[in-house]
């Protein structure tokens, strides 16, 4: 229950850090590399944020629906236990790639920064 409330604020939080990225990458940089992979990685951001929350997301709350209660209850081998398993894997999938892009984009940044004050 405590995921399923703290998810939804991490993913529209992405979303939102996402496309401010990209749009601050737009107006910023001061080559077309650094515009370009700022913009990029903004929107991959947002974009799987967006799917974790908007698709993944919908579905695993009308299997939790359809199931009547907690995943753990339910045998593993049962299909719903195995559908949800799998939503639940997509879904950190999408959190970790987000996360890495994030990385990503503050490393560049970062050595930008750092080449910028060394010329």
């Amino acid at each position: 229950a405590l995921i399923g409330q703290t998810l939804p604020t991490i993913f529209i939080s992405g979303i939102v850090v996402g496309v401010l990225v990209a749009g601050l990458a737009l107006r910023g940089g001061r080559t077309t590399r650094q515009r370009t992979s700022g913009f990029v990685g903004g929107i991959l951001v947002a974009l799987l944020c967006g799917v974790a929350q908007f698709v993944i997301g919908l579905r695993i709350d009308r299997l939790l629906a359809a199931m009547g209660t907690a995943p753990d209850a339910l045998p593993v081998d049962n299909p719903m236990r195995v559908a949800f398993g799998r939503l639940h894997g997509l879904s950190m999938l999408c959190l970790g790639l987000a996360a890495l892009v994030a990385l990503a984009l503050l490393v560049v940044t970062l050595v930008a920064m750092r080449r910028d004050t060394q010329v």
